[in-house]
């Protein structure tokens, strides 16, 4: 392989990656998904959100020390 292939392969893969740093946060930040972006860094999610979200009979929660607080553990 010629260097002027690598260089532009790896312009390419740099490319690539910028793009989908770019989509994931996007799709980190959008409004309807802010509720599930701040489970994955707190760990929980509000009753609320989980029962409008999520089937109660397929997804069964058991108690946990959060539950007198109003929050779903995320485990």
């Amino acid at each position: 392989m010629t260097c002027g292939l690598m260089y532009g392969l790896q312009g390419l893969a740099g490319v690539g990656r910028i793009t989908l740093v770019i989509v994931h946060v996007y799709f980190a930040i959008r409004p309807e998904k802010l509720p599930i972006t701040a489970s994955m860094i707190v760990g929980t999610m509000s009753r609320e959100f989980y029962l409008k979200e999520h089937d109660p009979k397929r997804w069964v929660v058991e108690a946990s020390p959060n539950a007198s607080r109003g929050a779903v553990d995320g485990d």
